[in-house]
């Protein structure tokens, strides 16, 4: 998954460019806004991906079957949330990405790049919007209890093979590959504004996409 999202990141910093031809400053400002807001969803989910797994490990089920019946009650409700609170990102970024008419004045190709990225064209059966598809549905009217089934929605974040361990390095690399290519967005974005107009950009951006855990806490 991060990997796609990776993927999607890299034709979005192609595309970034563009707002250098943007004459309007409101043009320009407005195409900021949108990037900035794809960099801070993306950047809650690198961050929390990263914690999920760290708490997970290689076995999310084996972490919950481990621990004590206290500390395995704590660690179930930290994947509930995680997983909630991933669950609306991965399935907003879709939107995010396709809904937002001023990106496609930065670059008329870049809607048809992402759009088989995130998988709406294309034969690929496993897709970043079928993932997060996948978590809302299962969140939809309220995590499972069931330890099993928790625990595979935190694994299928991370691997297509729910049955088998995690190879954590790999995946944390992915997740630090994401980070990277966040960061080289950002850097785009700081090249076309001044420090001003960066910081109130970044405040409205932030604003609009912060994530609260209570909200994922029935």
């Amino acid at each position: 998954m991060f990997a796609d999202i990776k993927n999607v990141v890299d034709v979005i910093r192609t595309g970034a460019s563009g707002v250098a031809g943007l004459r309007s400053k409101k043009a320009r400002e407005d195409a900021l806004l949108e990037l900035l807001s794809i960099y801070f969803v993306l950047l809650d989910v690198v961050e929390d991906g990263r914690a999920l797994l760290e708490l997970g490990g290689c076995d999310p089920l084996q972490t919950l079957e481990r621990a004590s019946d206290e500390d395995a009650a704590t660690i179930l409700e930290q994947f509930k949330v995680f997983v909630h609170l991933q669950a609306g990102r991965l399935y907003s970024i879709s939107g995010l990405l396709m809904g937002q008419d001023v990106l496609s004045f930065v670059d008329p190709t870049l809607r048809d790049k992402v759009s088989e990225v995130v998988g709406y064209k294309g034969d690929r059966v496993k897709t970043l919007h079928g993932v997060g598809s996948g978590l809302v549905i299962s969140t939809m009217f309220g995590i499972t209890e069931s330890r099993e089934e928790v625990a595979n929605l935190v694994q299928s974040m991370y691997t297509d093979h729910k049955y088998d361990p995690l190879d954590v390095s790999a995946a944390a690399r992915e997740i630090d590959e994401l980070e990277q290519g966040l960061n080289e967005l950002r850097a785009i974005c700081e090249r076309f504004a001044s420090d001003e107009e960066l910081l109130l950009l970044t405040k409205k951006a932030r604003k609009r996409t912060r994530s609260d855990p209570s909200d994922a806490i029935d």
